[in-house]
């Protein structure tokens, strides 16, 4: 019976284990926590309780909205644009690309959160298909 009681407590704390592990790496919770995202997301009409921002399983962080993907890259804005996602200094029309001279970056703030309403008026996600 005590060995019952001892296979039942491990399989029960692997599930709780398993649990965590899985909301810190394969969940992007909603909720940002820089004001000046969160302003210049409102500004443009997007409702920032829906935007979060991480990388799963160590990725390079992105922009989510509601939960789902955006493929546009969430950082510094000088940080080289991650190979797989969309960096918002690229995404700028020609003339007003700020960017100029210094590569294929991240963006400015305004930027990104420009960049994710492009994807959410692309049907939510810029991912290649």
């Amino acid at each position: 019976m005590a060995r019952k009681a001892l296979l039942l407590l491990v399989a029960v704390a692997l599930l709780v284990a398993m649990f965590f592990v899985y909301r810190k790496y394969f969940t992007c919770p909603p909720g940002l926590k820089d004001v000046s995202f969160v302003a210049a997301a409102e500004a443009i009409g997007l409702d920032s309780s829906k935007l979060s921002t991480c990388g799963l399983l160590g990725a390079p962080k992105q922009w989510y909205y509601d939960g789902k993907a955006t493929c546009v890259a969430y950082g510094r804005w000088s940080t080289p644009c991650p190979p797989g996602l969309q960096c918002a200094a690229a995404l700028e029309p020609e003339g007003q690309n700020w960017a100029k001279g210094h590569g294929n970056v991240i963006g400015y703030t305004n930027a990104q959160v420009g960049a994710v309403q492009m994807a959410l008026e692309a049907g939510g996600s810029l991912c290649p298909k």
